[in-house]
C-alpha cells in the first residue's frame, strides 16, 4: 500500500507454540527505509479466566458487548467482569 509517497508493507504470523501475533513492518520512502516488528500476546477466553481467577478475583462474566449479550466465538469483543472478594 502507498499513501503520501511512503509505501507500506506488513507481514503477519502466528506463533502457536507462544500465543503470539508477529507483525514485521517496512517503510520506504525513496530510498528511506525504515522496519519495525510488533508483538501481541494471544490468549483464549478460558486463559483469561484462569489468569483473573489466579490473581484472587471471583464471581467471572464473560459479555460479547457492552448491553451484556453473552461472550461466544465470533463476538466482537470479550468484556470481563469479576469482583474482588
Amino acid at each position: 500500500m502507498t499513501l503520501g509517497g511512503i509505501e507500506a508493507v506488513s507481514v503477519n504470523e502466528y506463533d502457536a507454540a507462544g500465543g503470539r501475533w508477529i507483525t514485521s513492518f517496512t517503510f520506504r520512502r525513496g530510498a528511506q527505509e525504515h522496519r519495525g516488528t510488533s508483538v501481541q500476546h494471544v490468549y483464549t477466553a478460558a486463559e483469561v479466566v484462569r489468569l483473573v481467577s489466579a490473581a484472587g478475583f471471583a464471581d467471572v462474566g464473560l459479555y460479547g458487548d457492552a448491553d451484556g449479550a453473552p461472550y461466544r466465538l465470533g463476538s466482537p469483543r470479550l468484556l470481563l467482569v469479576a469482583r474482588r472478594p
